[in-house]
């Protein structure tokens, strides 16, 4: 119990780091959001996993829905220290008159995963198209691409139902008719809680940075997520 409770305030201790750093350090607009996750995995055959998941997002210091989207994808563990993944998702954006705008992302991930004594590290690349207002804009077949790298970090407390972890992930366009670049950093610190054999919930805070953007935003994001595997 005492490890748990360390532990715990050390992960509380890092979120007030980042909130510190967001509010003192980026000279750009800001935001605070609620990010709101539910998932369910069905293992169809062994290491091959069917998966949906549905979100909400919120914005404007929670006080609309920004976006709201469907997943649906297939993981596939390759070897123990290899995953790969494809999903789709259905993406209904608010805009400033109320409306709501389509976008259709897809995405393919290689995920690389080491356990070194308790700490258990992996390396996501993923490469995401994304189509806007498809069927009702003149420039809506021309896709957006872009080249994610994230680096998570979790800490397997021995006993416990608590799973704290740091992540990081770089955005980088690919196909940006002004030069490919860095357009967003995310930095995410949080835990993973187990309910049981099947059910999970992850709270985090997310600090995203967009860079090299015209009116670049900070956002503060609170996150919560559950998931169930069958």
């Amino acid at each position: 119990m005492k490890t748990k409770n360390t532990y715990t305030k050390v992960l509380l201790i890092i979120t007030i780091v980042l909130f510190s750093f967001s509010s003192k350090l980026f000279s750009q607009e800001k935001d605070f959001s609620l990010w709101s996750e539910i998932q369910f995995e069905v293992e169809l055959i062994e290491d091959f996993k069917f998966c949906i998941s549905e979100e909400f997002r919120f914005d404007e210091n929670i006080s609309r829905i920004d976006k709201y989207y469907t997943n649906l994808g297939f993981k596939y563990r390759i070897i123990k220290q290899i995953r790969v993944a494809v999903y789709y998702r259905f993406l209904q954006k608010q805009e400033l008159n109320s409306s709501y705008s389509s976008r259709n992302k897809f995405f393919s991930d290689i995920k690389l995963e080491k356990d070194i004594n308790r700490f258990e590290i992996s390396f996501r690349s993923r490469y995401q198209t994304k189509y806007t207002d498809y069927f009702s804009s003149e420039n809506g077949n021309i896709p957006a691409n872009k080249w994610r790298n994230k680096l998570n970090i979790d800490y397997d407390i021995k006993n416990s139902p608590i799973k704290p972890f740091l992540s990081s992930e770089i955005f980088y366009q690919t196909n940006n008719n002004e030069g490919n670049r860095i357009d967003e950093l995310r930095f995410k610190a949080g835990m993973d809680i187990g309910i049981n054999e099947h059910q999970e919930i992850e709270f985090s805070y997310i600090l995203s940075k967009e860079i090299n953007v015209k009116n670049p935003l900070t956002n503060n994001i609170f996150s919560v997520e559950y998931s169930f595997a069958f």
